[in-house]
């Protein structure tokens, strides 16, 4: 009896096995057409991009950074962030002050970063508004300001964690009339913007 229930678990792994080796081959043709099919797009993304359509122009940006349908290349990515960030989308912006920031295909440029995060987190992109409080907070681009670095993490603490973290931590080195100036600011800025 035993010697039958282990030829019959061998079996049931025997054909597991072969079950998932087919689902590994569909998945190879899958992933292949996705490729081909993804190269194509992005050829007819580029045409868009170059006629000035900022969205698109923004995703080849992110193509070129990821290397997906293109080879991996980073000035690539940042030329595309750039000219969709000039029309003032907000997300190429945020994603041009990274470049800035990392030295990712541009200099490694602090002042050009924080430009790009305000630009970005003043139309409440988030990420942007956090990135632009770290900045405030550790001098890098912009003067050190404790009192607007807490405005920023304030503002992007809705949606960001890490920035309601940063909030309190910059907290306990403030003064209750800092946090409350930060304060202020925080709800004329979504006042004057209704974001």
């Amino acid at each position: 009896m035993a010697r039958r229930e282990a030829s019959m678990h061998n079996l049931v792994i025997l054909t597991a096995l072969k079950t998932t080796l087919r689902s590994l081959r569909v998945l190879d043709v899958l992933r292949y057409l996705a490729v081909k099919w993804f190269r194509k797009t992005v050829a007819r993304c580029r045409k868009a991009a170059e006629q000035g359509y900022a969205p698109v122009q923004y995703n080849l940006g992110i193509c070129y950074e990821l290397g997906e349908g293109v080879p991996q290349d980073h000035e690539q990515a940042a030329k595309w962030y750039r000219k969709a960030a000039e029309r003032g989308y907000a997300p190429a912006q945020y994603n041009l002050g990274l470049c800035y920031i990392l030295g990712a295909g541009v200099p490694q440029d602090h002042e050009q970063a924080a430009k790009w995060y305000r630009k970005a987190a003043e139309q409440g992109v988030a990420g942007a508004q956090y990135h632009l409080g770290g900045c405030y907070h550790n001098g890098e681009g912009v003067p050190q300001d404790a009192v607007v670095a807490y405005m920023w993490f304030n503002l992007a603490g809705a949606t960001v964690c890490a920035a309601r973290n940063e909030r309190n931590s910059l907290s306990r080195t403030m003064t209750p009339k800092q946090i409350v100036e930060a304060l202020r600011l925080s709800r004329e800025w979504k006042a004057k913007t209704g974001l």
